[in-house]
Protein backbone atom coordinates (compact mmCIF):
# COMPACT_ATOMS: atom_id res chain seq x y z
CA UNK A 1 0.00 0.00 0.00
CA UNK A 2 2.94 2.80 1.21
CA UNK A 3 5.10 1.60 -2.44
CA UNK A 4 1.67 2.63 -4.34
CA UNK A 5 0.70 5.63 -2.07
CA UNK A 6 -2.71 4.27 -0.65
CA UNK A 7 -4.01 7.05 2.06
CA UNK A 8 -5.60 4.46 5.01
CA UNK A 9 -7.77 6.97 5.54
CA UNK A 10 -9.33 6.21 2.31
CA UNK A 11 -9.72 2.97 2.90
CA UNK A 12 -12.81 1.24 2.12
CA UNK A 13 -11.86 -1.84 4.27
CA UNK A 14 -13.63 -1.08 7.42
CA UNK A 15 -16.78 -0.67 5.01
CA UNK A 16 -16.80 -3.80 4.14
CA UNK A 17 -16.01 -5.57 7.62
CA UNK A 18 -18.83 -4.05 9.10
CA UNK A 19 -20.90 -4.46 6.08
CA UNK A 20 -19.99 -8.49 7.04
CA UNK A 21 -20.22 -8.04 10.72
CA UNK A 22 -24.40 -7.02 10.19
CA UNK A 23 -25.02 -9.80 7.44
CA UNK A 24 -23.30 -11.94 10.31
CA UNK A 25 -25.79 -10.65 12.83
CA UNK A 26 -28.47 -10.89 10.82
CA UNK A 27 -27.80 -14.33 9.91
CA UNK A 28 -27.81 -15.09 13.81
CA UNK A 29 -30.83 -13.21 14.12
CA UNK A 30 -32.87 -15.02 11.76
CA UNK A 31 -31.97 -18.45 13.23
CA UNK A 32 -33.08 -17.07 16.77
CA UNK A 33 -36.21 -15.68 15.59
CA UNK A 34 -37.13 -18.66 13.98
CA UNK A 35 -36.46 -20.45 16.80
CA UNK A 36 -38.17 -18.43 19.08
CA UNK A 37 -41.33 -18.37 16.13
CA UNK A 38 -41.49 -21.96 16.15
CA UNK A 39 -41.35 -22.74 19.62
CA UNK A 40 -37.54 -24.39 18.88
CA UNK A 41 -39.57 -27.64 17.75
CA UNK A 42 -37.30 -27.84 14.20
CA UNK A 43 -33.63 -26.05 15.08
CA UNK A 44 -32.37 -27.83 12.30
CA UNK A 45 -34.40 -26.56 9.80
CA UNK A 46 -34.04 -23.18 11.37
CA UNK A 47 -30.52 -23.78 11.12
CA UNK A 48 -30.54 -24.85 7.46
CA UNK A 49 -33.05 -22.09 6.25
CA UNK A 50 -30.32 -19.53 8.13
CA UNK A 51 -27.61 -21.00 6.25
CA UNK A 52 -29.22 -20.97 2.45
CA UNK A 53 -29.95 -16.83 3.75
CA UNK A 54 -26.52 -16.23 4.75
CA UNK A 55 -24.40 -18.35 1.58
CA UNK A 56 -26.46 -17.35 -1.30
CA UNK A 57 -24.96 -15.48 -3.67
CA UNK A 58 -27.41 -12.80 -3.89
CA UNK A 59 -25.98 -11.71 -0.94
CA UNK A 60 -22.51 -10.48 -2.04
CA UNK A 61 -24.42 -7.40 -3.28
CA UNK A 62 -25.77 -6.13 -0.58
CA UNK A 63 -22.53 -7.02 1.55
CA UNK A 64 -19.64 -6.34 -0.49
CA UNK A 65 -20.73 -3.30 -2.36
CA UNK A 66 -20.16 -0.59 0.80
CA UNK A 67 -22.99 1.97 -0.18
CA UNK A 68 -25.53 -1.25 0.23
CA UNK A 69 -25.16 -0.62 4.36
CA UNK A 70 -28.65 0.37 4.41
CA UNK A 71 -29.31 -3.38 2.81
CA UNK A 72 -27.76 -5.16 5.90
CA UNK A 73 -28.59 -2.23 8.79
CA UNK A 74 -32.21 -2.10 7.95
CA UNK A 75 -32.49 -5.73 8.29
CA UNK A 76 -31.10 -6.07 11.49
CA UNK A 77 -33.74 -4.08 12.92
CA UNK A 78 -36.31 -6.58 10.83
CA UNK A 79 -34.52 -9.32 12.32
CA UNK A 80 -34.67 -7.51 15.77
CA UNK A 81 -38.03 -6.54 15.18
CA UNK A 82 -39.51 -10.39 14.22
CA UNK A 83 -37.74 -11.53 17.31
CA UNK A 84 -39.32 -9.24 19.36
CA UNK A 85 -42.84 -9.84 17.89
CA UNK A 86 -42.11 -13.48 18.58
CA UNK A 87 -41.65 -12.64 22.34
CA UNK A 88 -44.55 -10.46 22.04
CA UNK A 89 -46.72 -13.35 21.00
CA UNK A 90 -45.95 -15.79 23.49
CA UNK A 91 -46.88 -13.16 26.45
CA UNK A 92 -48.30 -9.94 24.96
CA UNK A 93 -47.65 -6.34 27.21
CA UNK A 94 -46.88 -3.20 25.73
CA UNK A 95 -43.22 -3.33 26.51
CA UNK A 96 -42.93 -6.63 23.95
CA UNK A 97 -44.36 -5.20 21.53
CA UNK A 98 -42.47 -2.01 21.64
CA UNK A 99 -39.84 -4.20 21.22
CA UNK A 100 -41.06 -5.46 18.08
CA UNK A 101 -42.49 -2.04 16.76
CA UNK A 102 -39.11 0.28 17.71
CA UNK A 103 -36.90 -1.64 16.06
CA UNK A 104 -39.55 -1.40 12.78
CA UNK A 105 -39.54 2.22 13.54
CA UNK A 106 -35.60 2.42 13.34
CA UNK A 107 -35.30 -0.04 10.08
CA UNK A 108 -37.41 2.23 7.98
CA UNK A 109 -34.95 5.29 9.04
CA UNK A 110 -32.37 2.56 7.88
CA UNK A 111 -34.38 1.77 4.57
CA UNK A 112 -38.18 2.11 3.26
CA UNK A 113 -37.97 -1.40 2.04
CA UNK A 114 -39.13 -2.56 5.28
CA UNK A 115 -42.57 -1.03 4.99
CA UNK A 116 -43.51 -4.74 4.10
CA UNK A 117 -42.82 -5.57 7.35
CA UNK A 118 -46.83 -5.60 8.94
CA UNK A 119 -47.96 -8.03 6.30
CA UNK A 120 -44.85 -10.24 6.61
CA UNK A 121 -46.11 -10.45 10.54
CA UNK A 122 -49.53 -11.27 9.35
CA UNK A 123 -47.88 -13.95 7.71
CA UNK A 124 -45.91 -15.42 10.46
CA UNK A 125 -49.18 -15.35 12.71
CA UNK A 126 -50.90 -17.53 10.05
CA UNK A 127 -47.75 -20.01 10.33
CA UNK A 128 -45.66 -20.84 12.44
CA UNK A 129 -47.61 -19.11 15.01
CA UNK A 130 -51.27 -20.23 14.35
CA UNK A 131 -53.09 -17.36 15.25
CA UNK A 132 -55.10 -16.98 12.30
CA UNK A 133 -55.78 -13.79 10.22
CA UNK A 134 -58.78 -11.94 12.31
CA UNK A 135 -60.19 -8.78 14.14
CA UNK A 136 -56.98 -9.40 16.93
CA UNK A 137 -54.24 -9.18 14.97
CA UNK A 138 -55.19 -6.68 11.84
CA UNK A 139 -56.35 -4.78 14.91
CA UNK A 140 -52.97 -4.97 16.97
CA UNK A 141 -50.96 -4.18 13.66
CA UNK A 142 -52.30 -0.58 13.05
CA UNK A 143 -49.33 1.16 14.79
CA UNK A 144 -47.40 -0.44 11.92
CA UNK A 145 -50.03 0.05 9.33
CA UNK A 146 -49.80 3.85 10.35
CA UNK A 147 -46.24 4.25 10.33
CA UNK A 148 -45.84 2.47 6.82
CA UNK A 149 -48.46 4.78 5.15
CA UNK A 150 -46.42 7.90 6.03
CA UNK A 151 -43.69 6.50 4.81
CA UNK A 152 -44.78 5.32 1.77
CA UNK A 153 -45.88 8.90 0.97
CA UNK A 154 -42.78 10.62 2.02
CA UNK A 155 -40.67 8.15 -0.31
CA UNK A 156 -42.14 8.26 -2.99
CA UNK A 157 -42.88 12.20 -3.08
CA UNK A 158 -38.95 12.08 -2.78
CA UNK A 159 -38.24 9.48 -5.25
CA UNK A 160 -40.30 11.66 -7.63
CA UNK A 161 -38.54 14.77 -7.03
CA UNK A 162 -35.64 13.76 -7.41
CA UNK A 163 -36.46 11.90 -10.46
CA UNK A 164 -35.75 8.40 -9.43
CA UNK A 165 -39.29 6.99 -10.46
CA UNK A 166 -40.48 6.34 -13.81
CA UNK A 167 -43.50 8.26 -14.61
CA UNK A 168 -46.50 7.11 -15.74
CA UNK A 169 -46.18 8.48 -19.21
CA UNK A 170 -42.99 6.97 -19.69
CA UNK A 171 -44.01 3.38 -18.57
CA UNK A 172 -48.25 2.20 -18.64
CA UNK A 173 -50.00 -0.06 -16.27
CA UNK A 174 -49.60 -2.63 -18.48
CA UNK A 175 -45.92 -2.42 -18.92
CA UNK A 176 -45.29 -2.31 -15.08
CA UNK A 177 -47.06 -5.13 -14.41
CA UNK A 178 -45.25 -7.24 -17.26
CA UNK A 179 -42.30 -5.95 -16.22
CA UNK A 180 -42.92 -6.70 -12.30
CA UNK A 181 -44.37 -10.67 -13.37
CA UNK A 182 -40.99 -11.43 -15.69
CA UNK A 183 -38.84 -9.59 -12.92
CA UNK A 184 -40.55 -12.01 -10.30
CA UNK A 185 -40.08 -15.07 -13.05
CA UNK A 186 -36.20 -13.83 -13.34
CA UNK A 187 -35.21 -13.23 -9.34
CA UNK A 188 -37.20 -16.63 -8.96
CA UNK A 189 -34.79 -18.39 -11.07
CA UNK A 190 -31.98 -17.26 -10.21
CA UNK A 191 -32.93 -18.03 -6.60
CA UNK A 192 -32.87 -21.46 -7.15
CA UNK A 193 -29.90 -21.36 -10.14
CA UNK A 194 -27.20 -18.42 -9.39
CA UNK A 195 -25.61 -17.73 -12.22
CA UNK A 196 -24.81 -14.99 -14.45
CA UNK A 197 -25.46 -12.44 -11.53
CA UNK A 198 -24.52 -8.69 -12.12
CA UNK A 199 -23.84 -5.62 -10.73
CA UNK A 200 -26.20 -3.97 -13.32
CA UNK A 201 -28.91 -5.55 -15.03
CA UNK A 202 -30.31 -2.92 -18.12
CA UNK A 203 -33.98 -2.65 -17.93
CA UNK A 204 -35.82 -3.99 -21.14
CA UNK A 205 -39.05 -4.60 -22.26
CA UNK A 206 -40.03 -8.07 -22.08
CA UNK A 207 -41.85 -9.86 -25.12
CA UNK A 208 -45.67 -11.29 -25.04
CA UNK A 209 -44.12 -15.24 -24.70
CA UNK A 210 -41.78 -14.19 -21.49
CA UNK A 211 -44.77 -12.22 -19.97
CA UNK A 212 -46.97 -15.53 -20.33
CA UNK A 213 -44.45 -17.54 -19.48
CA UNK A 214 -43.89 -15.83 -16.07
CA UNK A 215 -47.42 -15.22 -15.29
CA UNK A 216 -47.96 -18.96 -15.77
CA UNK A 217 -45.22 -19.67 -13.62
CA UNK A 218 -46.45 -17.20 -10.53
CA UNK A 219 -49.77 -18.16 -10.68
CA UNK A 220 -49.36 -21.69 -10.53
CA UNK A 221 -46.77 -21.58 -7.85
CA UNK A 222 -49.55 -19.22 -6.12
CA UNK A 223 -52.42 -21.69 -6.63
CA UNK A 224 -50.21 -24.73 -5.03
CA UNK A 225 -49.41 -22.71 -2.12
CA UNK A 226 -53.15 -21.61 -1.28
CA UNK A 227 -54.26 -25.62 -2.40
CA UNK A 228 -51.60 -26.82 0.27
CA UNK A 229 -52.24 -23.85 2.66
CA UNK A 230 -53.93 -26.04 5.13
CA UNK A 231 -51.61 -29.29 5.17
CA UNK A 232 -48.21 -27.50 4.24
CA UNK A 233 -48.76 -23.71 5.87
CA UNK A 234 -44.95 -22.82 5.29
CA UNK A 235 -45.14 -23.02 1.99
CA UNK A 236 -48.02 -20.31 1.49
CA UNK A 237 -45.78 -17.91 4.28
CA UNK A 238 -42.71 -18.42 2.08
CA UNK A 239 -44.14 -17.56 -1.01
CA UNK A 240 -46.55 -14.66 -0.19
CA UNK A 241 -43.41 -13.45 2.16
CA UNK A 242 -41.25 -13.03 -0.73
CA UNK A 243 -43.98 -11.99 -3.67
CA UNK A 244 -45.02 -9.40 -0.73
CA UNK A 245 -41.82 -7.97 0.31
CA UNK A 246 -40.35 -8.04 -2.83
CA UNK A 247 -43.20 -6.01 -4.03
CA UNK A 248 -41.87 -2.17 -3.52
CA UNK A 249 -39.32 -3.08 -5.81
CA UNK A 250 -40.69 -5.68 -8.39
CA UNK A 251 -40.66 -3.24 -11.52
CA UNK A 252 -44.57 -2.14 -11.00
CA UNK A 253 -43.43 0.84 -9.16
CA UNK A 254 -40.45 1.27 -11.51
CA UNK A 255 -37.55 3.49 -9.89
CA UNK A 256 -34.06 3.87 -11.92
CA UNK A 257 -32.86 2.43 -14.72
CA UNK A 258 -32.32 -1.27 -13.79
CA UNK A 259 -34.78 -4.10 -14.66
CA UNK A 260 -33.73 -5.85 -11.26
CA UNK A 261 -31.28 -6.11 -8.78
CA UNK A 262 -29.73 -8.53 -6.76
CA UNK A 263 -29.67 -6.67 -3.74
CA UNK A 264 -33.46 -6.13 -3.98
CA UNK A 265 -33.64 -9.54 -2.63
CA UNK A 266 -32.02 -9.56 0.46
CA UNK A 267 -34.78 -9.94 2.97
CA UNK A 268 -37.51 -11.85 0.29
CA UNK A 269 -35.64 -14.61 0.38
CA UNK A 270 -35.93 -15.23 3.66
CA UNK A 271 -39.03 -16.51 3.03
CA UNK A 272 -37.85 -18.88 0.25
CA UNK A 273 -35.61 -20.62 2.25
CA UNK A 274 -37.98 -21.35 4.77
CA UNK A 275 -40.44 -22.70 2.09
CA UNK A 276 -37.57 -24.81 0.66
CA UNK A 277 -36.36 -25.57 3.74
CA UNK A 278 -39.82 -26.82 5.25
CA UNK A 279 -40.53 -28.43 2.47
CA UNK A 280 -37.74 -30.77 1.42
CA UNK A 281 -37.76 -31.95 4.87
CA UNK A 282 -41.24 -32.97 4.46
CA UNK A 283 -40.03 -34.87 0.96
CA UNK A 284 -36.70 -36.00 2.57
CA UNK A 285 -37.95 -38.15 5.71
CA UNK A 286 -34.89 -40.01 6.47
CA UNK A 287 -32.33 -37.71 8.75
CA UNK A 288 -28.97 -38.55 7.33
CA UNK A 289 -29.67 -38.16 4.22
CA UNK A 290 -31.72 -34.91 4.58
CA UNK A 291 -28.15 -34.03 6.83
CA UNK A 292 -26.18 -34.59 3.50
CA UNK A 293 -28.19 -33.14 1.26
CA UNK A 294 -28.50 -29.65 3.17
CA UNK A 295 -24.35 -29.74 3.47
CA UNK A 296 -24.40 -30.14 -0.36
CA UNK A 297 -26.55 -27.61 -1.31
CA UNK A 298 -24.76 -25.12 1.80
CA UNK A 299 -21.40 -26.00 0.15
CA UNK A 300 -22.43 -25.31 -3.27
CA UNK A 301 -23.51 -21.89 -2.53
CA UNK A 302 -20.68 -21.10 -0.45
CA UNK A 303 -18.16 -22.11 -3.48
CA UNK A 304 -20.35 -19.97 -5.75
CA UNK A 305 -20.72 -17.42 -3.26
CA UNK A 306 -16.91 -17.29 -3.13
CA UNK A 307 -16.45 -16.78 -7.11
CA UNK A 308 -19.13 -13.78 -7.07
CA UNK A 309 -16.78 -12.29 -4.32
CA UNK A 310 -14.44 -12.26 -6.72
CA UNK A 311 -16.02 -10.32 -9.27
CA UNK A 312 -16.10 -7.31 -6.91
CA UNK A 313 -12.37 -6.85 -6.85
CA UNK A 314 -12.11 -4.19 -8.84
CA UNK A 315 -14.33 -1.41 -11.06
CA UNK A 316 -13.46 -2.87 -14.07
CA UNK A 317 -13.39 -7.25 -12.76
CA UNK A 318 -16.88 -6.10 -11.77
CA UNK A 319 -18.23 -4.25 -14.94
CA UNK A 320 -16.53 -6.55 -17.57
CA UNK A 321 -18.30 -9.57 -15.80
CA UNK A 322 -21.71 -7.41 -15.97
CA UNK A 323 -20.86 -7.35 -19.67
CA UNK A 324 -20.15 -10.57 -20.11
CA UNK A 325 -23.69 -11.67 -18.76
CA UNK A 326 -25.72 -9.05 -18.97
CA UNK A 327 -27.29 -7.26 -22.87
CA UNK A 328 -27.73 -4.03 -23.50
Amino acid sequence: EQSVGVDRRLDAGAHHRTNVLLHVANVDLLFVALLGLTSARHPWRCLVAAGLFALHPQRVESVAWAAERKDVLSATFWMISMLGYAWYVRAPSPRRFGLAFLPFALGLAAKPMLVTLPCALLLLDVWPLGRGLNRATLLEKLPFFAVTAAIAVVTVSAQRSAGAIVGASDLTPGARVANGLVSYALYLKKAFWPADLAVFYPYRTPGTLEVATAAILVSAITAVALVRWRREPWLGTGWFWFLGVLFPVSGVLQAGDQGLADRFTYLPHVGLSVAATWTAAGLVRRRPVAAALSIAVLAALAARTRVEVGYWRTNESLFRRALEVTEG
